[in-house]
């Protein structure tokens, strides 16, 4: 009687085993069957897959990417990238890809994972760029470590089929664009007119050698909505107005040339990042004296790179300030990441 009860009790649990990989060999293994579910039972195996996969299942088919659309998965941020490589590989290709980021805390993660690296390194990377520089060097440098779906594509089109495969399955929170100047106004310009482009609230506009109009920051504005920042790192114009980047909240400015302590007054900018500046210690020490008084409201931080170290006691003096924190400046920066 024992034997027979074994022998059905093991029995039984081959049957279960059984089941149970052939349903998850329908649900993962063939996403194309995971469309004949339900919708409540549908929407609980797409918020349980990692990203990539979901993102992997949208490339199928319309009908799968219009199921998709119905559960309202969200992605936190995308990163269309289309630059030059920042990897410092000699002859490394166009950066040209659409990073994944499904959730802030997946953003946060890569800071820190970066922020740790750069601590073991002795390399003090936080105080020089934004967010999304670490999230590109991430993508391109640790790859064993890298879960985020990249995208890569090659040409205008083939990013503008990304895109709607994107937006017609999933409800996408930020959209941030990085693209060298010349292309966004040459080949790349098409792309602009898509939905999800429309929707990008923080730019970085490259290109070390290609020169920034006038014109070129009205068409800018008059596209997007930079609620969340601009960085620079073109030159700008002999011409270029200025004033049309005084209500940014946050500006990254690489090349600053023709700016003046006048248009520092007339900002209204929540964060100001210059590189390289060329205006005198003594000027600048004025504007954060004036800044300080309280007489720029919204500016909360004030930050210079590539700074001459010859002129900082000229800059502090008669300011108050205190010594370098870098672990207190990283903790400050992660605040506000999209």
């Amino acid at each position: 009687m024992f034997k027979y009860l074994l022998v059905l009790l093991i029995t039984i649990g081959l049957v279960i085993a059984v089941a149970i990989t052939i349903i998850f060999k329908l649900l993962v293994k063939k996403p194309f069957q995971i469309t004949k579910l339900p919708h409540l039972a549908f929407k609980n195996v797409i918020n349980l897959m990692a990203i990539n996969e979901a993102v992997n299942m949208a490339e199928t088919s319309k009908n799968v990417r219009s199921r998709l659309k119905q559960v309202n998965r969200k992605i936190f941020k995308l990163i269309i990238e289309c630059h030059e490589d920042f990897s410092g590989v000699e002859n490394a290709p166009f950066c040209q890809r659409v990073i994944v980021l499904d959730t802030e805390r997946n953003t946060r993660f890569v800071y820190q994972f970066m922020m740790n690296e750069a601590r073991k390194q002795r390399i003090d990377w936080a105080t020089h760029y934004d967010v999304n520089y670490y999230i590109n060097f991430f993508c391109t440098n640790y790859k064993k470590e890298n879960k985020l779906p990249c995208m890569p594509y090659k040409t205008s089109q083939e990013l503008i089929s990304y895109l709607s495969i994107l937006n017609d399955s999933f409800s996408i929170d930020h959209v941030d664009l990085a693209i060298d100047r010349d292309r966004m106004f040459g080949e790349y310009r098409c792309a602009l007119e898509h939905p999800l482009i429309r929707k990008c609230h923080f730019l970085k506009l490259l290109g070390d050698d290609s020169y920034i109009t006038t014109e070129d920051m009205k068409f800018i504005l008059n596209y997007l909505d930079l609620k969340h920042g601009l960085l620079i790192r073109c030159l700008q114009c002999p011409l270029f107005n200025s004033k049309l980047l005084f209500n940014i909240p946050r500006l990254d400015l690489y090349r600053n040339q023709y700016f003046t302590v006048d248009d520092l007054k007339n900002m209204k900018c929540e964060k100001i990042r210059l590189f390289n500046l060329t205006m005198m210690p003594k000027k600048l020490n004025k504007y954060i004296a004036y800044w300080l008084a309280g007489n720029l409201p919204k500016l909360r931080r004030f930050q210079l790179n590539s700074w001459f170290d010859g002129w900082t006691d000229d800059l502090l003096n008669g300011l108050p300030h205190s010594k370098w924190n870098p672990r207190r400046r990283a903790k400050v920066y992660c605040r506000n990441l999209c």
